[in-house]
């Protein structure tokens, strides 16, 4: 979705056949997802929030450093390429997953998809504190209760820090409702629902992101979502419905053979970090391409065909970026931190 959402924005002719940004909420059913892993893989396995941090950085951090280097390194050897300004505070700010004003008076980091990293690693923190609590339902309680009394803060003393307009936003509500939606499930309640409550829930989901879309949220190009409240609850409650639906409609303890469709989509998944981090360097190449071959740029077809275009691109250099750094990355850093890891468990 999110791969979708920027290869329609690389060219005004393509944002005028699909003006939608629906791909967008890609990002709020991450969030979503993100909150339920987190306590789904914590539910009945004891654990320190230092080794906790400790994994959650070794997973996000080392990938995330090497491609914030190389980009800044960029933009400092051919400054004419990119419109985009390194100074060293942005730099540090960037590679701590600390929110900051960028350069260009915009709250994001050096490498732009980060954004969505600065929320994630602040959740993390949240969700170690209250690994604390003393069983798997008291964290969840305590993660909502903190999140919550964050938002409520933010809300009758509107900040105007980066760091606390990050922190206080309503965007917090989705890891939240992930992390209830782990609680649900890791208890067996979904199983209840059955595989036709599922398909009605991730159907309504659907149906109500494109309804939100079309008829309540701006929908004009590169719409910034100023207004994080309203976010939350239309494409985040949209996200809460097909996880929820489709962990519904899942059936657990049956093992079948997977289709190759379905391999490759797995495959695409363990390759998803990659993906996020690396397809505006895919989509900026399949532009240039693009521009230099004369292709068209007016039209649905032509349109169409660059967001194929970028599909193939990224998903190509994603996977190979996940095989080639990404996996080897963070099994050497696995392995470096495996007794501390051990220590702290214990």
């Amino acid at each position: 979705m999110v791969v979708y959402h920027h290869a329609r924005d690389r060219l005004p002719e393509f944002i005028a056949v699909l003006p939608s940004p629906i791909g967008q909420a890609g990002v709020d059913l991450f969030f979503v997802i993100s909150g339920f892993i987190m306590v789904v893989t914590t539910w009945s396995r004891p654990t320190s929030a230092g080794a906790f941090m400790l994994r959650r950085a070794i997973r996000i951090a080392p990938t995330y450093w090497i491609y914030t280097t190389l980009l800044a390194l960029f933009v400092l050897l051919f400054p004419s390429v990119l419109k985009l300004t390194v100074t060293p505070g942005h730099y540090l700010w960037s590679m701590l997953f600390i929110p900051h004003m960028s350069p260009f008076d915009q709250v994001a980091p050096l490498l732009q998809p980060g954004w969505t990293l600065n929320y994630e690693m602040f959740f993390y923190c949240v969700f170690a504190v209250a690994l604390a609590a003393s069983s798997a339902a008291n964290r969840v309680m305590a993660v909502t209760a903190m999140l919550v009394c964050l938002i409520a803060v933010g809300w009758l003393f509107p900040p105007s820090d980066p760091v606390l307009l990050t922190y206080t936003s309503p965007l917090m509500l989705e890891f939240v409702f992930g992390a209830v939606i782990g609680h649900v499930y890791s208890t067996g309640r979904l199983d209840r629902l059955g595989g036709a409550a599922g398909w009605t829930m991730m159907t309504a989901g659907v149906t109500w992101a494109v309804v939100a879309t079309a008829f309540i949220l701006p929908t004009q190009p590169l719409f910034d979502f100023g207004d994080a409240t309203i976010r939350v609850t239309t494409y985040g409650i949209a996200g809460a419905l097909v996880v929820t639906g489709a962990l519904a409609w899942e059936t657990r303890g049956r093992e079948t053979k997977p289709s190759r469709l379905l391999q490759f989509l797995g495959l695409l998944g363990d390759a998803s970090y990659s993906l996020y981090l690396t397809h505006l360097v895919s989509i900026g190449l399949l532009r240039i391409a693009w521009t230099k071959l004369g292709l068209g740029t007016e039209g649905l077809l032509w349109t169409l065909a660059f967001v194929a275009g970028a599909f193939a691109t990224s998903f190509a250099l994603a996977l190979a970026a996940y095989k080639l750094l990404e996996e080897p990355l963070t099994r050497a850093a696995q392995g470096a931190v495996k007794n501390r890891l051990a220590i702290a468990n214990v």
